[in-house]
């Protein structure tokens, strides 16, 4: 991340791969492809714009949360493309790398843009794909802590309304956020059940 005197990353679309990318020498790289089974302890991916905002198509973002009732250490923790275009690392967050109980991580694509009023933990680069995609995420060690794959669509959101594709908020499932640019950095929206005429269905 470029960083400035006050130790806060610079908003600039200028910030390269290598510096905000770079994995620390003494930190395994971790591959995409894997065999492992998610454990889903402690982080897991919770919400994804892949389709960006209402602002931009190309102000994707996403978000992590601690779900477990203890801190995390996320040094060394890696989110990872199919492709590997995106490797992002952990480490380069921008304050504390301890998350607390029940709060969030928020990634941003390019530059810190892409939310209003709500300041990005770590800003990366490349772009997620609408389709034949996947994200997984690794600790320090690369095991297996949260995957989600697009194949080949994602399980949800909605591109055109952009809506994020939100985790459920009882289980590891996913539904399409209620909300027009999802709620990064709040708690996910329960999915709304209809009922009547021809059946029922998750929004």
């Amino acid at each position: 991340l470029n960083i400035n005197e006050t130790g806060k990353f610079k908003n600039t679309k200028e910030t390269s791969a290598e510096a905000v990318q770079s994995i620390e020498p003494s930190i395994p790289q971790c591959g995409f492809n894997t065999s492992q089974v998610a454990s889903r302890q402690g982080i897991i991916i919770n919400e994804i714009a892949w389709m960006g905002t209402t602002n931009s198509a190309n102000d994707e973002w996403i978000e992590l949360k601690n779900i477990s009732a203890a801190s995390v250490d996320v040094s060394g923790w890696q989110l990872i493309d199919k492709d590997e275009q995106i490797k992002i690392n952990l480490a380069s967050i921008d304050g504390s790398k301890i998350i607390e109980s029940g709060k969030f991580i928020l990634l941003e694509r390019t530059d810190d843009n892409s939310i209003s009023n709500i300041v990005a933990d770590l800003v990366y680069v490349g772009a997620l794909s609408n389709s034949n995609e996947g994200l997984r995420l690794f600790d320090s060690q690369c095991n297996l802590i949260d995957e989600v794959m697009a194949g080949p669509d994602w399980p949800a959101g909605d591109s055109s309304m952009r809506k994020t594709m939100e985790r459920d908020l009882f289980g590891f499932g996913w539904h399409t956020s209620n909300a027009v640019n999802g709620t990064p950095k709040a708690d996910n929206y329960q999915p709304v059940i209809s009922y009547g005429g021809g059946g029922g269905g998750t929004a």
